[in-house]
């Protein structure tokens, strides 16, 4: 292969990547591996300095590993409020259906996902946790357990 053109030997290295990703992946990967077991202290500081000098990259990908994880969690446990139906993902959050929330929050890591986190790893147990939506998740909170959808309020007659 003499491509003495530099888009059409660009043009053939991404078709042959493409092609064998999967050998050269693994290749690439297990000396990536070996590399880094016997020099563990150098990649720690390089990938420390590398995350310095991508700060902005970092970042990004980081905020769309959240917002991921988040969607992908609220998904799986329904995608909608549990009380009310609403199903617009910016006014859902993961309930405790025990009301054990507080406690367990005290548990976790401090930062934004840990609690996507968690439910992910548990495998999304719905008797567990629910979807609710803020309105429903903090009136169930000032109503002891029961949001005000479900309240029976007594007539005042």
């Amino acid at each position: 292969m003499g491509h003495r053109d530099p888009e059409k030997r660009s043009a053939y290295n991404r078709q042959y990547w493409l092609d064998h990703r999967d050998q050269l992946g693994a290749a690439n990967r297990k000396k990536a591996r070996k590399w880094y077991a016997e020099n563990r202290e150098k990649g720690i500081r390089l990938a420390v300095q590398h995350r310095k000098d991508n700060r902005e990259s970092h970042l990004e990908i980081e905020r769309r590993y959240r917002h991921k994880l988040r969607r992908t969690t609220l998904e799986a446990l329904g995608g909608c409020c549990a009380c009310c139906g609403e199903t617009e993902l910016e006014f859902l959050a993961v309930d405790h259906i025990a009301e054990t929330g507080a406690a367990h929050r005290k548990t976790l890591p401090s930062g934004s996902g840990a609690i996507y986190r968690v439910v992910r790893d548990e495998g999304y147990p719905k008797d567990k946790y629910q979807v609710l939506c803020y309105n429903c998740n903090y009136s169930k909170y000032l109503g002891k357990g029961v949001c005000a959808h479900k309240r029976v309020i007594p007539s005042p007659t």
